[in-house]
């Protein structure tokens, strides 16, 4: 805000009240708030706390953007991998488990051995395209 600029006084007329709804469906800060309405923090802070319809209107509204952003998550979630792990650990408490011997050996060994096997099918399934192009061409590669 200009520093020139006066903070405007707050009413409870039908465009703050719109204001203050929308700002809280939207989650805003009181600081965000302040700012959306040109005001100060310390002006809005004590409107809302003297005049009731005011904060239950903002009060009101910040609940049902919170519903509403929810169900928004809830629907993502369906088909969103992402979305339902975030929300089975913010809900259900769900956690990351990751079991690691203490030496770190055992994660080191089991990973070669992963690694070992993999290559040894590629090879494989190589050595397998190989023989497969030259089971039936002539020296020269005619048929």
């Amino acid at each position: 805000m200009d520093a020139r600029r006066r903070a405007r006084a707050l009413v409870a007329d039908q465009q703050t009240l719109a204001d203050l709804a929308e700002l809280g469906r939207l989650q805003c800060t009181i600081e965000e708030t302040a700012h959306g309405l040109n005001t100060t923090v310390a002006k809005l802070t004590r409107f809302l706390t003297r005049n009731v319809t005011a904060r239950d209107v903002f009060n009101d509204n910040q609940a049902h953007g919170m519903a509403a952003l929810r169900r928004a998550q809830f629907k993502l979630a369906e088909t969103n991998a992402s979305m339902a792990m975030f929300l089975a650990k913010l809900i259900l408490e769900q956690t990351d488990r990751r079991e690691v011997d203490p030496s770190g050996a055992k994660d080191v060994s089991e990973n070669l051995e992963y690694v070992r096997a993999k290559i040894a099918r590629l090879i494989a399934a190589a050595e397998e395209d190989e023989g497969e192009e030259g089971a039936g061409t002539a020296p020269g590669g005619a048929r």
